[in-house]
């Protein structure tokens, strides 16, 4: 990564991400704790029985941030992906 985003970590949330708005308070919470993030995929479940899948690219300028980013995201349901 270049610039101020130095620092990353690839996220996953499934379920019912949309309806519950898991979805925007994730990414409400990486702007509000100083992050940015890139929607790598969105897949969009089409009836109860079919969860949601969102991957998610944070992104930071310190690993402090990232760190406290990352802590919040986690009680929130979101799950770190190893690269």
């Amino acid at each position: 990564m270049h610039g101020n985003h130095g620092f990353s970590a690839r996220l996953e949330l499934t379920g019912h991400i949309l309806d519950s708005l898991i979805l925007s308070e994730v990414l409400d919470e990486i702007l509000a704790l100083g992050g940015d993030y890139e929607i790598e995929r969105l897949d969009v479940g089409h009836t109860p029985a079919n969860p949601s899948y969102a991957r998610i690219m944070v992104k930071t300028d310190t690993p402090d941030r990232l760190s406290r980013i990352l802590t919040r995201l986690h009680e929130l349901g979101a799950e770190t992906l190893e690269d």
